[in-house]
């Protein structure tokens, strides 16, 4: 194994259908790139079988042999370390790579939800942090197959402690991997424009069993959507949060076409059995706007449907 002083350029937390699209688009570009797991199963798995993308129509799988490790010793201290989990395993995910943080690490969260950078600060100190949000659709098949179902510009912005030109450095990794990635100055607007994107697509496909693209085409699932869109940027107005779109209705279908076969991460999620990550997206909201006084019945009906749903 190097010696753990050696910087590698990037550490990706949780190889979930994120990690793994990322993962192998920083190999594809000549990143030095490792996978960081929690199951040492899997990541044996992993490092035999490969990560293969499936793009959409058209397009060559790509397939890459990436370093996995369950163990953190085991891996160099990067440069970027880039968490990819769900919301509610952020600080356990925090908490088991907090040994490859070194002084020169800049922590991205590269997460759905709200509050991920609050947990983060909670287990390291001052951190340099980078929040990111991306709108590709990726749907995991199994452990290291995903497919990539849609394409979307991932934005990145900088934590209030992030020396000055982490965010252009790792943007810059990310272009050089084929994502267009872009910039943003407001950290709390970027992370609140798709939280109310994902407010309105993920419980609605995830309680219908549908794609995005489907949503357009039932009148009632449309307008649940659009309603619960607008009642989260409402919420954001409240707040003085600036969205990175006047429209939220018209955001939403937009990402529906953009993203028509995608199957969202929480719809995934329900289909495994798993936890969603409902509290983090119309939980947040909820929590919002109850601290501002402001109805939202949309979000909140949303809210309790994911969490009294039965038992797969």
């Amino acid at each position: 194994m190097p010696p753990r002083a050696t910087p590698t350029q990037v550490v990706i937390v949780g190889p979930g259908a994120v990690g793994c699209l990322f993962a192998a688009a920083l190999h594809r570009a000549g990143t030095s790139v490792a996978l960081l797991d929690k199951d040492p199963v899997r990541a044996r798995h992993l490092n035999e079988s490969g990560l293969r993308i499936d793009p959409p129509p058209g397009g060559a799988p790509l397939c890459a042999f990436v370093p996995v490790s369950a163990n953190p010793a085991e891996l160099p201290r990067p440069a970027f370390l880039v968490l990819c989990v769900k919301a509610y395993d952020t600080g356990a995910a925090m908490r088991h790579a907090r040994g490859l943080v070194a002084p020169e690490t800049t922590v991205v969260s590269l997460q759905n939800g709200l509050g991920n950078a609050e947990q983060i600060r909670q287990i390291l100190v001052s951190p340099a942090l980078l929040c990111a949000v991306t709108g590709h659709g990726v749907t995991q098949l199994e452990s290291g197959r995903v497919v990539h179902a849609g394409n979307g510009e991932t934005y990145v912005a900088a934590g209030p402690d992030t020396p000055p030109g982490a965010a252009d450095r790792f943007a810059a990794l990310l272009e050089a991997a084929g994502f267009a990635a872009r910039v943003r100055d407001d950290c709390t607007g970027m992370l609140w424009s798709k939280a109310v994107v994902n407010a309105a697509i993920n419980p609605v496909t995830a309680l219908n069993d549908i794609p995005n693209g489907a949503i357009l085409e039932h009148a009632h699932l449309r307008d649940t959507a659009f309603a619960a869109a607008g009642e989260a940027a409402a919420v954001a107005r409240a707040r003085g949060i600036r969205l990175a779109y006047p429209d939220a209705a018209a955001e939403v279908e937009r990402v529906c076409r953009q993203t028509a076969g995608n199957v969202s991460s929480m719809l995934q999620d329900v289909r495994r059995g798993r936890q969603t990550e409902i509290d983090a997206i119309n939980g947040a909201v909820v929590r919002a706007a109850d601290g501002a006084g402001i109805p939202v019945p949309t979000n909140r009906m949303l809210l309790r449907r994911l969490r009294e749903r039965p038992a797969p």
